[in-house]
């Protein structure tokens, strides 16, 4: 039976989820901002049409398309035509579609838990991507790309990877952009395993190792196909000539992860004349070194160092020049032995050797080295006129090949000013330091000075120039003259005429600029730094705890009544004498006087939930809570001497502390309102209506002990109150109510709070709307779920002790010891599951809430009503009931209380306030429902009634939920829902006239 109504329990979840699914596109407003944030987009078989967008940018959170789509591949391209932005991510999955090429993402900021920004799965028709991943500028997170059936990527996959580099997921498709070795795997294994390397492995992820153990005939049958290699290469220590088993790999690059290790590495090979490979460095450290036969061509040398990279070892090779000086098809041109640049080639990107500019500068032909990117070699610039360096605005990188070799020299220049260009250098690598000196009018700041280190040379020589780093001062004067391109007319014919840059970032064609001008005074900006807490990105976390365990502290200074009328009942100080002589307590109070202790909290809270929650509107949660707090914390300590004094004094202090309880569950909602990030926000509810558990756990047992005791009971609430009070005054210095207003929160804590959440959300005074909430069959779903569940809580926390002592007869410390395990053991499954709930997303979200809902209510009360059956002879089983219930309730933050809070969003402090004002009225109906049906406590037949009513309610209200629960966000979450609400009137009432 039980298996039949889980199955059905499924299939209504899976029809509910499917029937609410749909496409989520914001109304049509007459003016729109192009920075505005809408919900998501839901696109699936059940969408029909797309709407009309006017042609601005928009920004979305996310966009999911999965199942048959009936949209046309054309209409998908008007629709997604302006639609650029994304603060979360894009998931294609399952669909049949055949190209995603109406996509045309600028940013895409992806799901910060999974660190994916688009997700491509399933997709039995698709046969390529079609999106221009270049135009992403602010694609960071990963993609994934995986099980599409017809997907060959051999098109795409440059596009993809220049991009994403080794951000991907790619599987399982036709053509999945290279292979892999996995765990770091040597080619050795192939050899030991006699296996192949798969011939339609061109590119290969990961580190390959080869040492004098390869067999050359091995190595050029299985590596003859790799063109690129993403991860290390090691060569070490062989008697081959060369290396040419890898002449068509043409590239080796960083993978950007710690799996790999980004490192070329040739040494010690004795044998070894030439490379007999061209393949470029991309990221990778290069390490040549002790190859003593080694000669590298020109095509090698570009190829090893032309793009940029973390560190290289350029010792024990010698350089091999190509003859003439001719420009290669890639840019190489060799400099001159001269030194002279004025017979160069057009076009030149690549110098090999040792470029020397001195004396009179020709600015003629000055602009054959504007494509400069790399010198193989030297750059030596001594005894000119020229003032900057603005010559050769493109030149990035110096690579020395000669030991003892000064990679770069600028020295004895009369009129250079500024080195503003080679601020942007890529890298220097050589054994020797740079060296700028005896440059008089010459200005090196201390924000240039990082700029000039050498790679194994250490920091630049500075000296002898008009400023030097240490010596620099805020402003300074610049001159403004610019001395290239003097021979204006012919430069201007030339194809870099416009492309060159000047001082300010604008362009211009060249022309005489050597003139005496000067311009004005510049101050360097000073460099702004983000703002940064002192408890670093966690906050939170610490407004979390406090809050958490303050709240806990307003729970035990009420409940601690609940085990202190088992000692109670044997203080006979000032007893009472009846006619026979017998002495009777006057704290040992009938089950009619108990019900009144419970009930005047129970009307406390009931009558201090609204007043509260219109404080706490006004205030925030700072010092309403704080009183709060001391109000419970009096109450409590007042309570020994009431209980002594007058029975109507006690339940007076009794209603007080309701009344302080009261104040509880608006706490919970305001800070998770405002501390809890979205993607936190199950997290945030787990930990803090953790606090009823939590201080019962504590409570029972810690006032079992004193009970027993020689202090006595009544230091129990002593104990409680002065435990509030240091936690209360804590709160105040640590909590506040915005995070944007404390300098402790970091910027970057305070991005990921706001995160997703809209302007209405984080506005300060946001007007509550009563009537929507109160008429919200969602919201109340959601209350009738916490009404029935909280009457399952009050019991167990309320009655627990006595149907323990009474029923199943475990004595005073057994019973606080189960008790405690009782409402202890839930604690972790709450907070995993929490986190589950949060984690999670192979899931529909909606589908998880009524998974877990159907776990905290459904399950919770059918095993409710079963402990009614079991027999007080089977009194462990009867606790380890006891135990799964509790486990079950703790399942709950991921389930209507997660629903409220994504349903009302900014509103929802005030939906977990209702709960509490639930949680009230469950503190009326439980002991009602034990006053019924229970008058012997030591009868378990009496209490067979009140588990078996209660669970059969807890069993029916989740299963309406199944009909009623959403994630989407109410109507009136939107700042100007009432002006949309007032235009569709004036709509309706247009066509009823027509």
């Amino acid at each position: 039976m039980f298996k039949l109504y889980a199955l059905l329990i499924l299939i209504f979840q899976i029809s509910v989820v499917f029937s609410k699914i749909k496409i989520i596109i914001p109304e049509e407003e007459a003016q729109r901002n192009v920075f505005t944030l809408y919900e998501n987009v839901y696109i699936n078989q059940s969408t029909v049409a797309l709407p009309n967008l006017d042609r601005i940018i928009r920004n979305f959170q996310s966009v999911y398309i999965s199942g048959d789509i009936k949209i046309s591949q054309r209409e998908l391209s008007i629709f997604f035509e302006n639609i650029e932005t994304f603060e979360g991510e894009i998931v294609v999955d399952s669909t049949n579609l055949k190209s995603l090429s109406f996509f045309k993402p600028y940013f895409v900021n992806g799901d910060l838990d999974t660190h994916i920004g688009i997700t491509i799965t399933n997709n039995a028709n698709l046969t390529e991507i079609g999106i221009d991943f270049e135009s992403c500028r602010f694609c960071y997170q990963k993609i994934r790309i995986e099980n599409n059936a017809q997907l060959d990527l051999r098109d795409e996959c440059d596009n993809i990877i220049a991009h994403y580099g080794t951000l991907r997921q790619i599987s399982d498709n036709v053509y999945d952009c290279g292979c892999e070795l996995k765990n770091n795997q040597k080619l050795s294994v192939f050899i030991e395993k006699k296996l192949k390397l798969n011939p339609a492995c061109d590119w290969i992820f990961g580190n390959i190792s080869i040492d004098s153990s390869y067999d050359y005939e091995y190595l050029t049958e299985n590596l003859k196909n790799i063109t690129r290699l993403t991860g290390g290469l090691s060569i070490i220590s062989t008697s081959f000539p060369d290396f040419k088993f890898l002449q068509n790999l043409k590239i080796i690059e960083n993978p950007q992860t710690s799996d790999f290790v980004p490192t070329i590495v040739i040494k010690n090979n004795t044998a070894l004349k030439t490379l007999g490979f061209n393949v470029t460095r991309k990221g990778v450290n290069l390490v040549i070194s002790a190859n003593p036969l080694l000669q590298l061509a020109d095509a090698e040398l570009v190829g090893m160092f032309a793009e940029e990279c973390p560190d290289s070892d350029l010792d024990g090779f010698e350089i091999t020049f190509g003859s003439g000086i001719e420009r290669a098809e890639n840019g190489i041109c060799r400099v001159p032995d001269d030194g002279s640049f004025e017979t160069l080639p057009d076009g030149c990107v690549y110098l090999i050797g040792n470029l020397i500019i001195q004396n009179a500068f020709n600015f003629e032909k000055s602009y054959k080295l504007h494509k400069i990117e790399s010198i193989f070699g030297s750059l030596t610039i001594k005894n000119t006129n020229i003032r900057r360096l603005t010559f050769a605005p493109n030149l990035r990188n110096i690579f020395s090949t000669r030991q003892n070799q000064t990679p770069i020299e600028v020295s004895n220049n009369t009129e250079y000013c500024h080195a503003i260009y080679f601020q942007q250098f890529g890298q220097i690598q050589s054994s020797q330091k740079v060296v700028w000196r005896d440059n008089p009018k010459l200005i090196i700041d201390e924000f240039s000075c990082s700029a000039w280190f050498s790679s194994r040379g250490g920091a630049p020589i500075i000296e002898g120039n008009r400023v030097n780093c240490e010596q620099h001062d805020l402003t300074h004067i610049l001159n403004l003259n610019v001395d290239f391109f003097e021979g204006a007319p012919k430069f201007q014919d030339s194809p870099y005429s416009n492309q060159m840059p000047v001082l300010d970032g604008d362009y211009f064609p060249g022309r005489n600029q050597n003139s005496e001008d000067e311009d004005e005074a510049t101050e360097i900006t000073k460099l702004q730094q983000s703002k940064m807490g002192c408890w670093g990105n966690y906050y939170r976390l610490l407004v979390l705890v406090v809050g958490f365990v303050c709240l806990s502290s307003v729970c035990s200074n009420y409940i601690v009544i609940n085990f202190t009328l088992i000692c109670m009942k044997n203080d006979f100080t000032n007893a009472i004498q009846d006619a026979n002589g017998t002495l009777h307590s006057i704290y040992d109070y009938t089950a009619s006087e108990k019900k009144w202790i419970m009930w005047s909290v129970a009307l406390g809270t009931i009558l201090g939930t609204i007043p509260i929650n219109l404080l706490y509107i006004k205030f925030g949660a700072r010092y309403p809570f704080f009183v709060a707090g001391m109000t419970s914390v009096i109450s409590t300590a007042l309570i020994p001497w009431a209980a002594s004094f007058n029975f109507y004094v006690l339940l007076l202090l009794r209603f007080m502390q309701g009344l302080a309880y009261s104040a509880d569950f608006a706490a919970i909602g305001l800070i998770t309102v405002r501390w809890a990030p979205l993607s936190e926000t199950a997290t945030f509810i787990a930990v803090m209506t953790s606090f009823t558990g939590i201080s019962s756990a504590i409570t029972n047992p810690v006032t079992g002990l004193i009970c027993e005791s020689s202090l006595g009971w009544k230091y129990s609430f002593y104990g409680h109150a002065l435990v509030g009070f240091i936690l209360f005054v804590i709160w105040t210095i640590i909590y506040v109510d915005h995070p944007q207003d404390t300098q402790r929160v970091s910027s970057r804590e305070l991005t990921k709070i706001e995160k997703n959440k809209s302007a209405a959300h984080l506005d300060k005074k946001a007007k509550v709307p009563y009537a929507k909430l109160l008429t919200s069959p969602v919201i109340w779903c959601v209350w009738f779920n916490a009404f029935f569940e909280m009457s399952a809580v009050i019991i167990f926390s309320t009655y627990t002790p006595i149907y323990f002592h009474e029923v199943l007869k475990f004595n005073v410390t057994e019973t606080g010891f189960y008790v405690a395990l009782v409402l202890f053991l839930w604690i972790p499954v709450r907070y995993v599951t929490a986190i589950m709930s949060d984690k999670i997303k192979g899931i529909n979200e909606l589908l998880k809430i009524m998974i877990f809902n159907t776990i905290a209510v459904g399950c919770s009360g059918a095993l409710f009503a079963a402990i009614g059956f079991i027999p007080m002879e089977h009194r462990y089983v009867s606790l380890t009931v006891f135990i799964l219930v509790m486990c079950c309730v703790g399942v709950n933050s991921g389930g209507f209380y997660k629903c409220g809070v994504l349903h009302a969003r900014q509103f929802s402090h005030v939906v977990i306030a209702a709960i509490q004002w639930m949680k009230c009225l469950a503190l009326f109906s439980a002991p009602t429902l034990v006053a019924i049906f229970v008058a012997d406590e030591s009868d378990r037949g009496q209490w067979f009634w009140v588990f078996m009513v209660l669970g059969a309610a807890m069993v029916v209200i989740n299963f309406i939920s199944y009909f009623m629960f959403t994630i989407e966000a109410a109507p009136w979450t939107e700042p100007d829902w009432k002006e949309k609400q007032q235009q569709n009137r004036v709509a309706d009432l247009n066509l009823s006239k027509c």
